[in-house]
């Protein structure tokens, strides 16, 4: 059987409750650990933002890159089709069609410096033996 209590006396339980110590322990245990949470998501935000322009920075990065050592790549290898072609319209040129399977062996030659090295010597080259020396040994 529960009395009915007054409008003063419920504010005094209230201000006597709110005032005890256990009451005040445990007001400020609850704060201490909501702000604790909203700390951590915090935080949690912040790491997940820094990651995502982390990853972005990489990727960026790294497409950079490749594109470089493809562009890179494909001067390389523009290069070294050119200087084939070169070689093989020199022997063609000088020899006649009896290159051809000299031809074919320069083609398969894909290290543009040994290349360049044949091309240094075609114009010293008397012979289409003396050629195929040249490209046989690089």
């Amino acid at each position: 059987m529960a009395r009915d209590i007054s409008a003063e006396e419920e504010k005094k339980i209230e201000e006597l409750l709110a005032n005890h110590p256990f009451t005040r322990r445990m007001v400020e245990r609850r704060a201490a650990a909501a702000a604790a949470k909203a700390e951590l998501e915090a935080m949690k935000k912040g790491m997940e933002k820094g990651m995502e322009k982390g990853m972005e920075k990489g990727m960026e990065k790294g497409m950079e890159k490749g594109m470089e050592k493809g562009m890179e790549k494909g001067r390389a290898e523009g290069r070294a089709e050119a200087i084939r072609n070169l070689i093989c319209r020199f022997l063609e040129t000088k020899f006649g069609s009896e290159t051809l399977q000299l031809q074919e062996t320069v083609q398969k030659i894909t290290d543009a410096d040994v290349l360049d090295e044949i091309v240094s010597k075609l114009f010293v080259a008397s012979s289409l033996e003396e050629m195929r020396k040249i490209i046989n040994n690089g």
